[in-house]
């Protein structure tokens, strides 16, 4: 009788961690799938061939304006630094 009850109690056992490991996989895809939602949803940017707005930006040697470029090519490169 004893053995029966341990072998009970082991499938129960089993049986919660097998619906807890769903539960974690299912919370999982669903956190994965809205977190994707909101980064489409979020983009923000202009059509190809759409003039930039027009933005100030600080440097080291002062303020820089889209604006002091234009009619030139712009490359805006954001360095992290080395830390």
């Amino acid at each position: 009788m004893n053995q029966k009850k341990k072998q009970q109690q082991n499938k129960t056992w089993l049986m919660a961690l097998f619906v807890t490991g769903i539960l974690i996989l299912a919370l999982t895809v669903l956190v994965s799938i809205q977190k994707e939602q909101t980064a489409a949803s979020g983009t923000v940017g202009v059509d190809p061939g759409t003039a930039a707005p027009e933005f100030t930006l600080a440097s080291t040697e002062g303020d820089i304006s889209l604006s002091d470029y234009r009619g030139k090519n712009v490359l805006l490169y954001f360095y992290e630094g080395n830390g």
